[in-house]
């Protein structure tokens, strides 16, 4: 932001493809890409709180789901309440206190109108936010009674989070969701054209995800020390003095 220039043997991209390509070096997505973002192939988007529970156990072990209430759906934009536990992980709360996580796999529609929100209207996209915390807390309430006066949202976060943070412009936390015909298919780490760039991005392997992150990391860092190992076992060129000789002879 500086205008600073910081010089480097190797570069490891691990933003989303679009930032890679759009905001850093300047060049059009690759076709492999553009062709993912064409085909109708939805995007992984939704809304995630978090909830302080005055109890040392809740009512469920590891996840729960379940349909949310028809009047609810419109404006938290899916079909689905994931629900997740934490008891295997004791130093997540304090003695006696749990946290309680809740997800809404959301639309692109409903994702693209949140961020727009939050550019457009901030207050209005933070009021929008109780109100969503507010609804899941209700959904939650609704199925679990007996949480009732037992939990508060502590946090809050939406796909205008995720694109704010991340540069995703529809706020994925994950890549493209492939219909069940599709067979994932690995993109390569390498950028044509640029030989020390090198993606580490779980764009680079539908779904995504962490895991898939983790691996595609590995693989660039791989690639990278492929490129190192290759460069330097190359025989340096000739000083030009030699050069003009030889060519002389």
């Amino acid at each position: 932001s500086d205008g600073s220039l910081i010089h480097a043997d190797c570069i490891i991209s691990a933003t989303p493809p679009e930032v890679t390509f759009g905001a850093l070096i300047g060049r059009p997505l690759p076709r492999e890409y553009i062709k993912e973002y064409k085909s109708g192939t939805s995007r992984f988007s939704s809304l995630h709180a978090a909830f302080a529970c005055d109890a040392p156990t809740l009512p469920f072990r590891g996840d729960l789901i379940f349909d949310i209430p028809e009047k609810y759906r419109p404006r938290l934009g899916g079909r689905h309440l994931v629900l997740r536990e934490f008891s295997h992980e004791r130093s997540f709360a304090p003695e006696g206190k749990s946290i309680l996580q809740a997800m809404v796999f959301c639309d692109e529609r409903k994702a693209l109108e949140l961020i727009s929100l939050r550019s457009k209207r901030p207050a209005d996209y933070r009021l929008n936010k109780l109100r969503l915390g507010g609804d899941i807390e209700k959904i939650i309430i609704s199925r679990l009674p007996a949480l009732s006066g037992l939990i508060r949202c502590i946090d809050l976060w939406t796909p205008a989070t995720y694109n704010r943070y991340l540069g995703t412009s529809c706020g994925s936390y994950m890549s493209f969701i492939l219909p069940p015909s599709k067979i994932p298919r690995r993109r390569s780490c390498k950028v044509r054209g640029i030989k020390n760039l090198f993606l580490a991005t779980q764009w680079s392997m539908p779904v995504g995800g962490l895991p898939i992150a983790a691996g595609e990391g590995k693989r660039a860092a791989e690639a990278a020390v492929a490129y190192l190992k290759e460069k330097e076992e190359r025989p340096a060129p000739l000083p030009r003095r030699h050069l003009k000789k030889s060519v002389a002879e």
